[in-house]
């Protein structure tokens, strides 16, 4: 069974802590059903490009944290890869 999957990273502004910075969520979605948890990184707003789904800058910190983000992603895809080739049913939930 073929499904549709889309990641993608979002800046949470409700949840800015005192210092500023705001929680990046990950968010999947497959077939229309979604599933949402915190990538346990923070950023401030100023820095953090909803566009491309990624921290701004070419500093030591923004290299670190943007490939955090693409590792988790890798992560999220080579799951979801191994489920179809398991035929395993696949759903955000169990992904």
């Amino acid at each position: 069974m073929i499904s549709t999957i889309c990641i993608n990273f979002n800046l949470k502004k409700t949840k800015t802590l005192a210092n500023g910075t705001a929680p990046i969520y990950l968010r999947i979605t497959i077939d229309g059903s979604r599933v949402e948890f915190s990538t346990k990184r923070y950023v401030t707003a100023s820095r953090w490009n909803p566009k491309s789904q990624k921290m701004t800058g070419t500093t030591e910190e923004a290299r670190i944290f943007n490939t955090y983000l693409k590792t988790l992603e890798q992560l999220v895809f080579a799951t979801h890869q191994s489920m179809m080739e398991a035929r395993l049913p696949i759903t955000a939930d169990r992904l």
